[in-house]
């Protein structure tokens, strides 16, 4: 069939000089008005960037957190998002204009923005629209690179046994991580050396993390370098409703099943393993962890 583009439909992005259809895959600078394709996500020229998107080091004064704890696990998100800045910002003010439950901040390593969300329980998660903002940045034509991560900042308030904070149970939940790197590898969709690393631990490294703050390599799978929080770091960004919930339940669901665990059911040889976690789950809440659990296996 002939092309149905007329010339004026037809430019060159003034970053990479490749020849695009301007009205479906292009934007223009406001600042400079040059034009650019969709794959080109800022402008050099004009660095252009939001006053909204906080820098990469910002905390914030104090955190909100939602839903009902310390009775249940409490989480927090950092989600790199690729695309035009000002359409993250764009779509996600529409969800949350005053910054009650989700801000952004810069993050050099991606070629976009990092949404982060305030502290939060599954099951207000669960009820918060995040379907609906996923959607509206594909929508918007954002994406996630190969590279780019969802980070889930676990509470160490949550790591509980007798009503206490629980080094037992830190050292557990550890356990559990590096004993099933596989199949983990297999649910957060991607091996990232870089930036999430697996690394073996050395015999005594993760009794020292569970016990305190460590200051070893923050760019591992899993960070322990946080006083208040332990960051599961090698979950693959997404912008779809399963994967990004399968990530959350998993976070809960991995607190909650290494809680009642024991070093003699440890010992006894499967209390550890991905099966026995699996067979666990079928008794459980936990849908979306369910199904990327079958469909990753």
């Amino acid at each position: 069939m002939p092309s149905t583009l007329t010339e004026t439909d037809l430019r060159y992005c003034d970053a990479c000089d490749d020849e695009f259809d301007y009205e479906q895959f292009g934007w223009c600078c406001d600042s400079c008005s040059n034009v650019f394709c969709d794959d080109c996500s800022s402008c050099n020229n004009c660095a252009e960037e939001s006053d909204d998107v906080r820098p990469y080091d910002y905390r914030p004064s104090s955190f909100r957190p939602k839903g009902n704890y310390p009775d249940e696990v409490l989480f927090g998100v950092e989600l790199e998002v690729g695309g035009r800045e000002s359409r993250i910002v764009d779509v996600v003010q529409t969800y949350d204009p005053c910054e009650d439950h989700l801000y952004m901040k810069h993050d050099s390593s991606i070629d976009g923005v990092e949404i982060v969300t305030h502290p939060m329980t599954l099951a207000w998660a669960r009820e918060y629209p995040f379907e609906n903002l996923l959607a509206d940045l594909r929508a918007h034509g954002c994406d996630v690179g190969d590279e780019y991560g969802l980070h889930i900042h676990v509470s160490r308030n949550a790591f509980r046994r007798h009503g206490k904070q629980s080094c037992a149970h830190q050292m557990m939940w550890l356990l559990f991580m590096y004993r099933n790197v596989e199949d983990l590898t297999l649910l957060a969709r991607r091996e990232s050396c870089r930036w999430a690393s697996f690394t073996t631990p050395v015999p005594g490294e993760l009794a020292r993390k569970a016990t305190g703050v460590d200051h070893g390599d923050r760019y591992v799978a899993v960070n322990c370098r946080n006083e208040k929080t332990f960051e599961l770091r090698f979950f693959a960004a997404t912008l779809h409703k399963r994967e990004f919930l399968a990530a959350l339940e998993f976070a809960d669901a991995s607190v909650q099943y290494t809680q009642t665990l024991r070093i003699n059911e440890v010992l006894a040889g499967d209390a550890l393993t991905w099966t026995h976690f699996s067979d666990w789950l079928e008794t459980r809440n936990y849908p979306n962890l369910s199904a990327e659990i079958e469909y990753a296996s």
